[in-house]
């Protein structure tokens, strides 16, 4: 018998015993995987920090590497960077997200006409509560933006382009 074939032996009566123990004594079970649990804990923190640094260097390095060569994984890091980007800054994940488009009817909440081919609806919030108002076009969104948030100037605005549209049509 070879090393390999008596190893594969082992481990094949080890599994045996594992899954008989998993079957018929729970305690032991949970005893055994806290136990493991904290070997490999211990044995995370009592690496050698030169070679986890190290390690920890050549995984980013691969994925560098792999983010300019590989264009479908740049896309899908892309894609999950900016669902945590608005989970973390407005906490809308891309479910809610979605949710909030039907409700929406998939239209800006400001001007009600839907979005541009490729384009998609933006988060609106307001920047002293941090709530959540709905979804715009990207120029609706920063028109409010300045504006400064404030009706009042979204009103005059209103109202000096009323204006200017009932003298154009006095002419």
């Amino acid at each position: 018998m070879t090393k390999a074939e008596y190893t594969a032996l082992a481990v094949a009566r080890n599994r045996k015993r594992l899954d008989w123990i998993r079957a018929n004594d729970p305690a032991e079970w949970n005893r055994r995987k806290e136990l493991h649990r904290l070997s490999q804990a211990e044995w995370r923190k009592n690496l050698d920090p030169v070679a986890r640094a190290e390690r920890s260097e050549k995984r980013r390095l691969d994925q560098l590497a792999r983010y300019h060569t590989d264009v479908e994984y740049r896309r899908k890091r892309l894609e999950a960077c900016k669902w945590i980007h608005k989970k973390r800054t407005y906490g809308v994940s891309k479910a809610k997200y979605e949710e909030m488009v039907v409700d929406q009817g998939g239209v800006c909440k400001l001007c009600g006409k839907p979005p541009r081919p490729n384009r998609a609806l933006v988060i609106d919030h307001d920047h002293k509560t941090g709530k959540v108002r709905g979804l715009l076009h990207d120029a609706c969104n920063r028109l409010l933006g300045m504006l400064g948030d404030n009706s009042d100037g979204l009103r005059a605005a209103a109202d000096r382009l009323d204006g200017h549209q009932r003298k154009a049509s006095a002419a």
